[in-house]
């Protein structure tokens, strides 16, 4: 953690020193409630960001890429000890830092100077919310709403981590066809790939990637929807294709065979690469093939004429991926007709 915050013994030595000169009095507990509220990195990233001016819940929890009902307790934690204020607007609720004497007050005075706002984390989250602060109240719901299917993450930045340097090859100056990718990756190929179109699921899901990158400002030249017959034809000769399967998807089992060979059928010709983010819970629920989780993905993947040529194991945030890299080849054993 790069949080400059409370740095050893020199920023508990201030704290004391303000609290001595303090003319607020606070029994014990209330004091150790009101230090343990702030000694938690996601709640100091909370109070830097609330400290820049009023915002919602679904804006924090998509700039920092964590769950809503998680910022929401942070919140609420926060604004009981007295470093937040909560306001209502409408319908909408609003949490900005503390303004009046308090002790919490002083308190967060201290902190603020000393979070270290260069960290990657928190300066994402503060260029994402001023921009949507500096466009209106309707692009920060924009974003709030885009994030809800495409937001950073830590699990988005891990697998950044692992695959940047090999997937960045792949897809350098080529077309490319995403389907489900994470806000992270998805940056990634819209950087080095010539041409990204991202295949949506459904309407709903291409209007999220499209609001999303309106508001991240992002130039994305094409967001397709599957169920558009007419825009479905125009999606194939591309030269790498990146497919992540939601590990909280209830039928992942049984589209795993399938978003394989649509993979393999949108691939221009045999050598193109195809890459798949999969959980672990999808392929114990892939019934076709057997064996440890690796075999079961290369089985799957040799089916769709995909040879695979790397797996990686992948862990963040409690949830357990295989990233898959493989190469399009001529022997179909079976190619599913539907994606």
């Amino acid at each position: 953690m790069q949080l400059d915050c409370l740095k050893a013994n020199h920023g508990f030595k201030m704290i004391i020193a303000m609290l001595s000169n303090s003319e607020t009095q606070i029994d014990a507990g209330g004091l150790a409630r009101l230090l343990r509220a702030a000694a938690d990195p996601v709640r100091l990233r909370l109070l830097r960001l609330c400290a820049d001016g009023p915002v919602g819940v679904s804006e924090l929890a998509a700039a920092l890429g964590e769950s809503e009902p998680n910022v929401s307790r942070h919140l609420k934690q926060l604004a009981t000890e007295g470093f937040l204020r909560r306001a209502r607007r409408g319908q909408r609720v609003e949490y900005r830092a503390a303004a009046d004497a308090s002790l919490a007050q002083d308190v967060l005075q201290l902190l603020l100077p000393r979070i270290d706002v260069s960290e990657p984390v928190l300066r994402e989250a503060r260029s994402q919310l001023g921009l949507a602060r500096s466009r209106g109240t309707g692009h920060a719901a924009s974003l709030a709403a885009a994030g809800k299917g495409m937001h950073h993450s830590r699990l988005g930045r891990t697998l950044l981590d692992q695959m940047a340097e090999r997937l960045a090859r792949d897809v350098a100056g080529r077309r490319v066809l995403a389907r489900g990718p994470h806000a992270e990756l998805l940056e990634l190929l819209l950087r080095e790939a010539g041409e990204v179109c991202v295949f949506a699921r459904s309407v709903a899901e291409r209007s999220a990637v499209q609001r999303w990158a309106a508001a991240a400002g992002v130039p994305l030249r094409q967001a397709l929807a599957v169920d558009l017959e007419a825009e479905r034809r125009q999606a194939s000769g591309f030269d790498v294709v990146l497919e992540c399967i939601a590990p909280a998807d209830g039928e992942a089992g049984a589209a795993l065979a399938a978003a394989a060979g649509f993979a393999r059928r949108m691939l221009a010709s045999p050598g193109g690469v195809a890459w798949q983010v999969v959980s672990y819970d999808a392929l114990d629920q892939a019934s076709r093939v057997t064996g440890a989780p690796p075999a079961r993905l290369r089985g799957v993947l040799a089916a769709a004429a995909l040879e695979c040529e790397a797996l990686l194991p992948v862990e963040a945030d409690g949830q357990h991926l295989l990233v898959a890299r493989a190469r399009a080849t001529d022997s179909i054993q079976y190619l599913p007709k539907t994606a």
